[in-house]
C-alpha cells in the first residue's frame, strides 16, 4: 500500500512539475511574441535582478526587523552579530510553503525565489527558439525576466525594460492570466522611465 502510495505521489509530482514548465513556456512565447510583432529584438538573457529584487523586498517588509533583533538578543547575549542576524532571521521566517500578494497576484516565496535566481542571466533560446538581439547596442531593444507564476497557477508576471535610445526607454511588468486553460496577457503596468 506504502508503494501504491509512493507511486500516485510521484506520479502527481511529475505532472504538475511538466505543467509548470509549460506554463512558462507558454508565457516567455506570448511576452516574446508581443515584442516581436512590434518589431522589438528581445535580448537573448533573462533579467531577473529587479524581480528578485523587489520579490524579496516585499517578503522582508512583512517583518519588523528591530522586534525581531530585539527578543533574539535577549535570548542569545554571546551570540555575534553575523550569527544573531541568521538566527533572528531563521527563527521568524516562513516556511517554504509561505506566501504572500505581490504585485496583485499570490506567490509562492521560496519556489519562485530558487527558481529566479537559477534562471537569472540564462539563455531564452533554450525555450522559446526565436531570433534575440545578443548586442546591446541594436535598438530597440527589450529585456524580460522569467515568469513570476502565482501559487494557483491561474496568474504570471513577466517584468520587462523596453530600451529606445541611450537616454530612453521605460520599464513595467505584464499581468497574464489563464483563461479557458490559455495563457492571455490582461495588462500592462507601467513602473517608469530609464
Amino acid at each position: 500500500m506504502k508503494k501504491l502510495y509512493l507511486i500516485i505521489f510521484a506520479l502527481t509530482y511529475l505532472v504538475s512539475f511538466s505543467q509548470s514548465e509549460n506554463d512558462a513556456k507558454d508565457i516567455i512565447k506570448l511576452v516574446v511574441d508581443v515584442y516581436k510583432n512590434d518589431t522589438i529584438n528581445v535580448f537573448y538573457k533573462f533579467h531577473n535582478q529587479e524581480l528578485i529584487y523587489d520579490l524579496n523586498q516585499t517578503e522582508w517588509k512583512k517583518f519588523d526587523l528591530s522586534k525581531i533583533f530585539e527578543e533574539c538578543s535577549k535570548k542569545y547575549d554571546t551570540i555575534t552579530e553575523k550569527d544573531l542576524f541568521f538566527e533572528c532571521i531563521n527563527s521568524k521566517f516562513p516556511n517554504d510553503t509561505a506566501t504572500f500578494k505581490f504585485e496583485k497576484i499570490k506567490v509562492n516565496y521560496y519556489g519562485n525565489s530558487d527558481l529566479l535566481e537559477k534562471t537569472n542571466d540564462t539563455r531564452i533560446k533554450k525555450i522559446h527558439k526565436t531570433s534575440f538581439g545578443k548586442n546591446i547596442k541594436i535598438k530597440p531593444l527589450s529585456f524580460i525576466s522569467f515568469p513570476l507564476i502565482s501559487s494557483d497557477k491561474k496568474k504570471a508576471i513577466v517584468y520587462c525594460t523596453f530600451i529606445t535610445g541611450s537616454l530612453s526607454g521605460n520599464k513595467g511588468y505584464y499581468i497574464l492570466e489563464k483563461i479557458n486553460r490559455k495563457w492571455k496577457i490582461v495588462n500592462y503596468e507601467f513602473r517608469g522611465f530609464m
